[in-house]
């Protein structure tokens, strides 16, 4: 029995993130059914890295071959709780794994909040176990990601200290310089009544792209759909926090960004549901 475990829990090296849909504890059960529909639908939706990661991957390094291949992701669910996992190859450059999963995680979140779901959580980098017929994920990467999912006082995820530092490594590499800020960048995040200066994702790079096709502003985009979230007392500065992150991010760093790769990085999406926003 402990050999038939050891072989079917390995440890592996890579990214996993957590995320929690806001507001979906107190729902009704109808409710309930319709926010699970939405979140499997949400998941089917958004395909893996695939082949604009290898061809991503090409353009960074020399050697592709001997760089390795990153996994497809692998997904969890607990509740209002989705867990994502990337296994890495012992070659892996993380910097850059993770400036290419931030692409699928921009997806996400914007979907999600065109689909009506409000996501907050974490990314880190480590060690874990996982089994998917046990719907099983153990192991310090979740450990850290676990404990920043829910610090952050908005709508949004940031990298865990840790993951932080692979990501301060990538920036010094020169081949990342065109999207510096279209991944992650660096923002004094709103953390349990205080401030801390973290990387985190740039989501509202996929709203100020998908403006350039729509008739209303990334802002107006945002706003139609932050309306609709019910904001019960005492959760109202989530919503402020990610406003106002929003709106330092429109006008500090995306009038830097290159358009060419915002547009080839963002390649916004339409939501599975369907909407006009």
């Amino acid at each position: 029995m402990a050999e038939d475990n050891a072989d079917r829990y390995q440890a592996k090296t890579g990214i996993v993130v957590v995320l929690d849909a806001l507001g979906i504890r107190n729902l009704s059960i109808a409710e309930s059914i319709g926010f699970l529909e939405t979140r499997d639908l949400l998941l089917r939706t958004l395909t893996g890295l695939g082949e604009w990661a290898c061809e991503a991957r090409r353009a960074m390094c020399d050697d592709v071959e001997e760089y390795g291949v990153i996994q497809e992701h692998t997904v969890m669910t607990f509740g209002d709780t989705i867990i994502v996992s990337w296994e890495l190859p012992e070659s892996s450059i993380v910097g850059i794994d993770l400036w290419l999963v931030s692409r699928w995680l921009n997806d996400l979140m914007f979907v999600a909040m065109l689909d009506g779901v409000a996501l907050r959580g974490a990314v880190s980098v480590g060690k874990y176990l996982s089994d998917l017929n046990t719907n099983t994920i153990v192991g310090p990467a979740l450990t850290d990601a676990v404990a920043w999912s829910e610090r952050g006082d908005w709508l949004g995820v940031v990298a865990t200290p840790s993951c932080g530092l692979h990501l301060d490594s990538a920036a010094s590499l020169e081949v990342l310089d065109p999207f510096a800020n279209i991944a992650f960048c660096k923002y004094v995040m709103p953390v349990n009544g205080e401030t801390s200066e973290r990387w985190v994702l740039s989501w509202p790079v996929m709203f100020l792209e998908r403006s350039k096709y729509m008739k209303s502003s990334g802002e107006a985009q945002l706003l139609e759909i932050l309306k609709e979230f019910p904001i019960p007392y005492g959760t109202e500065k989530k919503y402020d926090n990610t406003l106002r992150f929003f709106r330092w991010y429109r006008d500090e760093m995306y009038p830097s960004l290159e358009p060419q790769f915002t547009s080839a990085f963002s390649g916004w999406r339409q939501p599975s549901r369907g909407s006009d926003v």
